[in-house]
Formats: C-alpha cells, structure tokens, sequence
C-alpha cells in the first residue's frame, strides 16, 4: 500500500517535471513570451503588456504550490508508513515491520552465507502485573523492558516487540554461541525489581538460521524453545533444536 504511494507521487513529480519540460521547449523554440510582446505592441488597446508580467506569476505561484504539494504529500505518506511499522507504546518495528526486515536477512544469508541467529523474550507472568498494579505500570514496565533491550543490543541488532509482553531480537552475522551472550546479559538485565513485593524476569528462546531453513521454521523452533523456558520453571534460557532435515 505505501510503496504504491511512493510510486504514485513519484510518478506525479515525473509528469509535473516533465509538462514543465515540454513547456519549456515550446516557449524556447517558438518564442512563445517574445511572440505575445510583439502581439501586445500591435494592439496595445488590449494592454497585453500587463498581462504578461501576470501569467509570469502564476507559472511560478503554480510551480511553487506544486513543488509544496509534493512536500507535503511526501511527508504524510511517510509519517503514515512510519506509524504502521512501529509499536506506538515502545516506539520498537512491530511485527509487520520485522517480516521485511527478516525477509530481507533471510536473502543476504543465501547469497553470503552470513548466518544470523533470533532470541524470542517473554515477560514472566506479565499479566499479573498488570492485573495487580494496572495497564499503566505495565506500560512502563515495558517502555523499561524496551530501554534495557537496546542499551545491551547492538546498533546493528533489530529489536520488534512480537506481541503483548513478547520481544524479538534479529542479530545479523551472529552465530548460536555468539547469541548465547547476549541473552545471558539480557536474562541479568531484565531480572529486577518493580517494587519491594515484585521482580520481573524473563524466559527466552534462541536459535540460528540454518541452510535451506524457511523462516516459518526458524520462527516456530524458536517459539518452541521459549515454551520450553516457560515449562522448566521459566527465567531461563532454551537453545532451540537442529531443525529436522528435509526429505528430498
């Protein structure tokens, strides 16, 4: 929808270009202005000669109005693509943003063989914090949680909030055992407290892109791996399984 936007104001400023173009040239070879002052010279009654400063005017009016309409189609469509693509609460991609970014890992991987690995993170028993303390703790729990993810994530990282109290981690040209000490710095990071009655923590599960893997794959063995954090009595981390090989 927003890339069809894009496309359809650059094709607007392709054809305001290319009028004025046109217009340019024909003015330019038919001395279009030097052909209406001598028409004006021969019947000065119609006072042309005022004219022409007018319709002078109004092309550059015109012009500046077009050039300002772009500007600000632009901007909206990009303020509006930008909102669509971001968490509103945590300002993080959200989840349709994060399915063109892992797309477009997942290719850089089968061209450059650079694996890349994912960390899925839960808050544990989220829901009681807001049951207990109200939505607005909770929202600030997570604008804390969003915070601590990218003081300890590195600026080449991609941080999506995947849903509700989910988060999840793309880290390009990292392999498994690379992965693993960022989450244990998470795990420490993320294990502190909202008041004296209450900590928070957080399972995870990790895993790393694998040749011939989908993404559907990849996503559901790290999904499974953090199930398995929740079921081990959670505030842990689960390495995800080998995906199975294809049958050919």
């Amino acid at each position: 929808m927003y890339k069809e936007q894009n496309n359809n104001i650059k094709i607007e400023l392709a054809v305001l270009l290319l009028f004025n173009l046109v217009c340019f040239v024909v003015f330019a070879h038919y001395d279009t202005l030097e052909l209406i002052y001598q028409f004006s010279r021969q019947h000065e009654e119609y006072e042309l000669d005022e004219v022409i400063p007018l319709f002078v005017t109004l092309c550059l009016s015109l012009g500046f109005f077009s050039f300002r309409r772009w500007q600000d189609v632009r901007s909206l469509v990009k303020t509006t693509q930008q909102q669509a693509l971001t968490d509103p609460l945590t300002q993080l991609c959200n989840r349709r943003a994060f399915d063109e970014i892992i797309s477009s890992e997942k290719a850089r991987f089968e061209r450059h063989k650079e694996a890349f690995s994912l960390l899925i993170i839960d808050l544990d028993d989220f829901k009681s914090v807001n049951d207990k303390y109200g939505h607005q703790v909770g929202d600030q729990v997570l604008i804390c949680v969003t915070y601590l993810l990218k003081k300890h994530c590195r600026k080449s990282d991609y941080i999506c909030r995947w849903g509700g109290e989910e988060f999840l981690i793309l880290c390009p040209k990292t392999n498994l055992e690379q992965v693993k000490k960022l989450a244990d710095h998470l795990q420490v990071a993320l294990n502190y407290p909202i008041n004296e009655d209450r900590n928070i923590s957080a399972s995870i599960g990790i895993a790393e892109i694998h040749p011939n893997e989908s993404l559907e794959t990849l996503l559901k063995r790290t999904d499974n791996a953090l199930y398995t954090a929740k079921a081990k009595g959670k505030n842990t981390i689960v390495y995800a399984d080998l995906p199975v090989p294809s049958r050919i």
